[in-house]
């Protein structure tokens, strides 16, 4: 049987399976009889299949494949992994958004990405010097939401891991969903000061109802109340509110550009791969219907 290499560096960036979730996919695999799924590797190091190589050598007779892949450094490396997981429908709100953010951390540091590494300058002649997207608007069209929670999502990732120093075993309680504190709040955990961020690990492990830890709120009492009272007019203040307007911008945005180019591209289709000729009541009946979204983005307007 050969011998793997296991990097804790490729295996943590995916939490484990739960014990339970484990004895399914060993179950799984001894009544198959074979592992399906290759062991990805690369330079002999497991990046895929840790689960699976930890039941092969339970079971060493289990017959099992590996595939070998390229990259240029183990940032690049770390980016496959994310997009990797990311493919899969299994994850938790936290682990999505801590797996998009370690993503674009990766990218952004690997020589193999799109000339957005820090570590490289690239000369491009005059000719081709067309301005290329920044990676977190790269990533965020990939997953279909904003760059500016591609960059939020880099900032929950020090959060996750900064709590993880304090105390191990808080990154799996976050990214399992468990922990009743808000995203926001453990991002912004690696600029607290040492009193606050054990306070805030604390909230983390304990499970219990987020409030915001007295040494972390300097604000004047009669401020505060001020600042209470509004808030409670507008919002439940028990939920953070993580979307900026911004955000919202670029969802219409992109909401817009996708009407447009679908409605573009089924016309397109019908006049040139079908070969249909619209006669004028067809395209009378195309504009009414057009005319319907006119009328919705009319009705949005009064809402604002």
């Amino acid at each position: 049987m050969n011998e793997l290499q296991i990097n804790s560096k490729f295996r943590d960036v995916v939490r484990p399976l739960k014990p339970d979730e484990f004895n399914g996919l060993e179950e799984t695999i001894l009544r198959d009889g074979r592992v399906y799924s290759p062991i990805i590797t690369w330079k002999g190091i497991i990046i895929d299949g840790h689960n699976r190589w930890a039941i092969i050598q339970k079971h060493p007779e289990i017959p099992y494949t590996v595939q070998e892949m390229d990259f240029p450094d183990e940032w690049a490396v770390i980016a496959w992994i994310c997009n990797t997981q990311l493919g899969r429908r299994n994850l938790t709100d936290e682990e999505r958004t801590y797996t998009i953010g370690k993503q674009y951390e990766a990218e952004k540091m690997s020589v193999g990405g799109n000339g957005n590494n820090q570590h490289k300058k690239e000369e491009l002649p005059q000719s081709e010097a067309i301005p290329k997207p920044r990676t977190s608007e790269r990533i965020a069209k990939q997953h279909g939401i904003g760059h500016a929670a591609v960059e939020r999502a880099e900032k929950f990732v020090k959060g996750v891991d900064a709590a993880e120093k304090i105390s191990p075993g808080a990154k799996d309680t976050i990214l399992s969903g468990v922990t009743k504190v808000p995203k926001k709040v453990i991002a912004e955990l690696p600029k607290m000061e040492a009193e606050q961020q054990q306070e805030v690990v604390q909230k983390i492990s304990s499970g219990m109802p987020w409030d915001k830890p007295k040494s972390q709120d300097p604000t004047p009492k009669g401020m505060k109340q001020t600042i209470a009272e509004v808030a409670a007019s507008l919002y439940n203040t028990e939920k953070v509110v993580e979307h900026t307007v911004d955000d919202l911008l670029e969802e219409l945005a992109l909401t817009i550009e996708e009407f447009d180019r679908k409605t573009r591209r089924s016309i397109r289709i019908y006049q040139e791969d079908y070969k249909v000729v619209l006669s004028e009541d067809d395209t009378n009946k195309l504009i009414a219907v057009l005319s319907e979204a006119e009328k919705a983005i009319q009705k949005i307007k009064e809402t604002i």
